[in-house]
């Protein structure tokens, strides 16, 4: 009961202090017959929204995950650029391996065997039996199934480190 009553408390001083400052514009604006006497209202416009600040150039490339392919692209970028010795392939159907389920967004290969695979579930998208059955395929082939949830960060350097975990390359820690 003292967290109620303490946030009762809380709330009766908000309601006070808005009283106060309605009562204090109130006083000082003129009063609506006043004003309507003097002249007409114009309607205002509506204000536009603040236009967004510019990056700074230090500051590392921000992630928007409104556009679906977005972390996608962000991945396959990085796939390119830090694995350029390996063969990448992009939506890859788990059918070409003889199972049903979800399919990997990336593949990587090495010599035409496959090395490891990448998984790019949306949030809440892992507790099903196509992306279990995905998970599966993957530990039956032997290779690394390397999950990039599509809400979260994914930080440069966590991208490169777990491809690298997954191919069996000697990792660097900061």
């Amino acid at each position: 009961m003292g967290f109620f009553n303490k946030l009762l408390g809380l709330v009766n001083k908000a309601e006070d202090a808005i009283k106060t400052v309605n009562n204090a514009v109130s006083n000082t604006t003129p009063s609506a017959s006043s004003t309507a006497a003097s002249a007409p209202a114009a309607p205002s416009a509506p204000k536009p929204p603040p236009a967004p600040a510019a990056p700074k150039a230090d500051e590392p490339k921000k992630i928007y995950m409104y556009d679906a392919d977005c972390p996608k692209t962000y991945i396959a970028e990085i796939l390119s650029s830090e694995f350029s010795s390996y063969e990448v392939r992009k939506d890859v159907p788990l059918s070409e391996f003889g199972a049903d389920g979800r399919a990997y967004d990336f593949a990587i290969y090495s010599s035409g065997e496959l090395k490891a695979v990448i998984a790019m579930p949306k949030k809440n998208r892992t507790r099903n039996h196509p992306y279990w059955n995905s998970q599966k395929k993957a530990k039956e082939l032997g290779v690394a199934f390397v999950p990039f949830h599509q809400h979260m960060q994914n930080e440069k350097g966590y991208v490169i480190n777990s491809v690298k975990r997954a191919l069996g390359m000697e990792v660097e820690w900061d």
